[in-house]
């Protein structure tokens, strides 16, 4: 999905990021949400780029099991 501009809409690669967030926010049997996100656009997508997203959980909570 392509904006005006002609590159990647700002609101889709927002939704692959928060999709890979709760996958790895829930890998650990505990269904939990998030609060806040944050995302930073380091450089624009165009027409036939390929976004791959990586999920990696930085932080456990200590009630986590």
């Amino acid at each position: 999905m392509l904006n005006f501009h002609g590159t990647a809409n700002g609101g889709a690669v927002f939704a692959l990021a928060d999709v890979a967030f709760a996958v790895a926010s829930n890998s650990h049997g505990v269904p939990v949400v998030g609060v806040q996100m944050t995302i930073s656009y380091m450089a624009p997508a165009g027409a036939g780029d390929r976004l791959r997203r990586r999920r990696r959980r930085v932080r456990q909570h200590a009630d986590d099991p």
